[in-house]
Order: structure tokens, then sequence, then C-alpha cells
């Protein structure tokens, strides 16, 4: 009963990774006993990292990039006159 008034409050506020994840994040407070601060922070902090998450990818997917590229495809060797060092920390 208590879950399905919490779900709705989530989706209510437009809290969907909090509806998601509430009942596995409660029982670790439980088991670790943390405060409720300590709870409320993780819950909170897990919302606010998925919104990060959902922006980035929503900020990619609308930019129209042709392909995605991540430092770790990066070709060293092709770039022979730019030191990896040099790549890595511009």
């Amino acid at each position: 009963m208590q879950s399905e008034r919490l779900a709705s409050l989530c989706q209510e506020l437009n809290l969907p990774s909090i509806a998601e994840q509430y009942g596995p994040i409660a029982q670790e407070a439980a088991r670790k006993e943390l405060s409720f601060a300590d709870f409320l922070e993780r819950v909170l902090k897990l919302e606010t990292q998925a919104r990060q998450l959902r922006s980035r990818s929503m900020l990619m997917r609308t930019a129209g990039f042709p392909a995605l590229k991540t430092i770790e495809e990066y070709d060293f060797h092709f770039a022979s006159n730019r030191p990896e060092l040099a790549v890595l920390t511009a």
C-alpha cells in the first residue's frame, strides 16, 4: 500500500528514478542503519544523476552528430603529430 502511494507521488512529482530505485535504497539504508538525512541524500543524488544522464543523452541526440566517438576509440597513431598526453589533457 505504501509503495503504491510512493510510486504515485513520484509520478506526480516527476521523479521516475526514485520510483524505480526506492525499494533497494530503502533496504540498504535499513541494513546499514543510515540516518534519514543520509537516506534522503542518496535518493535525491540518484534522481539528480539520472536526470543528468537523460539530459546528456537528449543533448547528444538533438545535436545531430554523425557518430558518437569516445576517447577510447581515438586513433593516436593516425594523429602522429599530437602526443597522446596532449590529446588527453586538451
